[in-house]
């Protein structure tokens, strides 16, 4: 159990060196000018949108762009008005640990999806967990609903997951799973960071802690 102690917090820390140092995307333009910020939509062929550190959107035609590429921040962030990425891929990764009442899950999950507007997102999610109370070994499987209530770099959210739990050793923990969670969304860097509360029913009623983040 302290080994995926220690393993959830390598993860965290991970994250939070992995956004030391950012990125800014710069689009050179056929015409000279050149562009810095972040891409938050692309349309293949036809055209992207990036916003920049002043906050505003510009949209370019793909016909006009001469190439694209990454290059290392100088320190500022980005407005933190609204989502780091309002629309486009969806993509969560989370760390769950129990609480002291009802939790015994230790594990991570992560699910692909796509994030429809700011405000919601969904996906299919894959994990691996430890059940603490009995030893046993599980995969769920699950469809991942999300709704981050306000438009804005700090919002709560509320999740849904419902799916099956796969038994992988010792305790049979098969069955229909349903998992909603309520907790916290926040930009940090490039990344939307994740704190909330996870109450899964299946077959047990437990309540964990989750931290993650999405991209």
């Amino acid at each position: 159990m302290k080994y995926l102690l220690l393993l959830f917090c390598a993860l965290f820390m991970s994250v939070v060196t992995a956004n030391a140092q950012q990125y800014d995307d710069v689009v050179y333009l056929k015409n000279g000018s050149v562009i810095k910020g972040m891409i938050v939509e692309q349309i293949p062929n036809e055209s992207l949108k990036i916003q920049t550190r002043d906050g505003s959107l510009i949209v370019c035609d793909m016909d006009d762009v001469e190439k694209m590429t990454k290059e290392l921040a100088d320190g500022k962030r980005f407005p933190s008005a609204g989502f780091n990425k309002p629309k486009g891929y969806f993509g969560l990764v989370e760390v769950t640990v129990p609480t002291v009442i009802l939790g015994s899950d230790f594990g991570f999950t992560m699910v692909n999806g796509y994030r429809v507007v700011p405000q919601f997102a969904v996906g299919v999610g894959v994990g691996l967990k430890y059940c603490a109370f009995d030893g046993g070994l599980f995969m769920p499987l699950y469809l991942h609903l999300r709704s981050d209530f306000l438009n804005r770099s700090v919002s709560p959210y509320l999740a849904l997951d419902m799916g099956y739990n796969v038994s992988v050793s010792y305790y049979s923990y098969s069955g229909p799973m349903i998992s909603p969670s309520l907790g916290v969304s926040y930009n940090v860097g490039r990344f939307r960071m994740t704190t909330g509360l996870e109450v899964m029913l299946s077959p047990l009623v437990e309540l964990n802690f989750k931290v993650g983040f999405s991209f």
